[in-house]
């Protein structure tokens, strides 16, 4: 088995730590917040879902920001 990855904090709430949860099973594997139990899909390795969660979408926020400045 893979060594344990390193979750972000959780994008909508903020909880990390041990309030960030891992499901592994044989149905697939899923990341899910225990500060307000959102979740990402279920991917059928636990590297897909550790990605999903570290991955942030793009807001436009930041392009906004650059440009009012």
């Amino acid at each position: 088995m893979s060594e344990q990855l390193k979750l972000a904090a959780c994008p909508f709430c903020g909880s990390c730590g041990g309030e960030i949860m891992d499901f592994r099973g044989h149905l697939g594997n899923r990341i899910q917040c225990g500060g307000c139990n959102v979740s990402t899909d279920t991917f059928l390795s636990y590297e897909e879902a550790h990605a999903a969660w570290n991955t942030r979408a793009a807001t436009g926020y930041e392009e906004e920001s650059e440009r009012a400045s």
